[in-house]
């Protein structure tokens, strides 16, 4: 099975990966353990499978559309990319809260066609008031992606609220949050439809991909200014976009015009179907994905050298990437959505293959993070649920306290 490649919508996240998802049994849809993942290569022994949690739905710690994650003090953050909202758990996948109203964003939002139709209405015209008003608060909002910024949380935006970028009330941006929720402030994007999202704390730089503009932007977060682009000048006019694409009435004909606006390319510092993106010393890493490649800038914006995937005739590393992320000690991962060996990649920061994690039930595997403390979490999303692997010694001591717990709890229910 192939995925589509480039999006039918600019507004409908349902495309965002070119993916689709698919139910599992309710009994599956909560903490799946036992299982023994499949890991080729000399996977570290003191790396262990801890289980995966979620599920399709609405309630808590399940997903209608799982997406980017981040983690940090004990705290997995989880998007949902089709309810407003990004979902809060323990590293071990217990739910403890959520950042956002909840509500269905295809169902409350507005559509591409429908901004296409009215190109000069506003918010009040085309939503209902109080979807209006949650926007403005920041409470409703198309959650792709999420990164970790001086202990807040900063999700990625995709929605926009109207056609016209300069007057409408949300274009793509960053929302920074509290640990617990509350709304702080938002970094405005020149993008149009960014996906994904990565962080340099010592520098205070985020980095996004922007599926529609081809490409990359790093951006100050504290002076508010773009750093360096692989191209300039992205175009984030939706208004431009949607009446160029919608100047023609057939469907096939507006995906010709989807394909002329993206203007992919395969020459160094182009890209076609840019997703993943992370920082790792003085480089940043970006997927390039329907060209099989990894390509690698310094960190003034220079191309230095791409890493190639799947060919004839050459070394398998990945077949499809998706997502990319380093860990402090420079383990890099790669999640590939190949059909034949979908999973995960570990590679050494020169890129040198150590092993791959992979399960039978992680088909789509999309978005990846790791903790300060060593755990990968990953987001699978024909599922709809996140895997979680973890240090061994903290997953065993999980467990006995786990135990202990409940002997403790049996215990006191046999003296009442």
């Amino acid at each position: 099975m192939r995925y589509t490649k480039y999006f039918i919508s600019v507004i409908l996240a349902a495309a965002a990966l070119g993916l689709t998802s698919c139910p599992v049994s309710p009994e599956k849809s909560r903490l799946m353990s036992g299982k023994v993942p499949v890991q080729m290569g000399n996977a570290p022994s003191r790396l262990a499978f801890v289980g995966a949690f979620g599920g399709p739905g609405g309630g808590e710690g399940e997903f209608k559309r799982v997406g980017g994650l981040a983690a940090a003090d004990g705290r997995l953050y989880v998007c949902d990319q089709q309810l407003a909202r990004v979902e809060v758990f323990d590293y071990y996948g217990k739910y403890l809260g959520a950042i956002g109203c909840g509500l269905d964003v295809d169902q409350f939002g507005v559509t591409e066609a429908d901004l296409a139709a009215n190109p000069e209405a506003t918010e009040e015209e085309l939503m209902d008031p109080s979807v209006v008003q949650a926007i403005a608060e920041r409470q409703f909002f198309r959650a792709l992606d999420v990164a970790i910024y001086e202990g807040d949380v900063l999700v990625l935006n995709a929605f926009h609220s109207r056609a016209q970028t300069n007057s409408a009330l949300m274009t793509p941006e960053l929302i920074r949050f509290t640990p617990e929720g509350e709304y702080v402030r938002t970094y405005d994007l020149a993008a149009l439809l960014p996906g994904f999202v990565a962080v340099d704390e010592r520098r205070a730089w985020a980095a996004v991909t922007d599926f529609m503009n081809s490409g990359f932007q790093v951006y100050d977060l504290e002076t508010e200014t773009v750093v360096f682009a692989n191209r300039k000048g992205f175009n984030q006019n939706l208004a431009s976009y949607l009446s160029q694409v919608y100047a023609v009435s057939s469907p096939e004909q507006q995906v010709q015009r989807k394909y002329e606006w993206i203007q992919a390319g395969s020459g160094p510092t182009e890209f076609d179907y840019p997703n993943g993106i992370a920082f790792y010393r003085d480089k940043l890493l970006v997927v390039d994905r329907n060209n099989v490649r990894i390509q690698v800038f310094s960190d003034r914006g220079d191309f230095l050298y791409s890493v190639e995937g799947a060919a004839v005739g050459r070394e398998m590393k990945f077949g499809e990437p998706v997502d990319i992320t380093v860990t402090d000690d420079g383990v890099v991962y790669v999640t590939d959505i190949y059909d034949a060996s979908p999973g995960v990649w570990a590679f050494s920061s020169k890129f040198e293959p150590l092993y791959r994690l992979a399960h039978p039930d992680m088909r789509v595997p999309t978005y990846i993070c790791t903790s300060p403390e060593g755990f990968v979490f990953i987001s699978e999303l024909a599922s709809n649920r996140v895997f979680i692997y973890g240090p061994r010694d903290l997953v065993l001591e999980h467990e006995r306290q786990q135990r202990q717990a409940q002997r403790l709890g049996e215990s006191s229910d046999g003296q009442q």
